[in-house]
């Protein structure tokens, strides 16, 4: 597996993790909640900037 696939396969983890805690707000609380979700937006505009220059250079 190519070291990209795998920066991939780790962030969409990432995200799975940081989804289902951002679900528990009941558990984690507001704070945890706030931080969670700016750690998912930061993640999705990773991934998001990636693929999007994969397509610049590829073609």
């Amino acid at each position: 597996m190519k070291l990209k696939m795998k920066i991939k396969v780790f962030i969409d983890f990432l995200m799975t993790m940081l989804l289902l805690l951002l679900m528990a707000f009941q558990i984690t609380g507001q704070e945890f909640h706030e931080w969670f979700g700016a750690g998912m937006l930061v993640l999705l505009t990773a991934e998001l900037s990636c693929r999007d220059m994969c397509l610049i250079l590829s073609g």
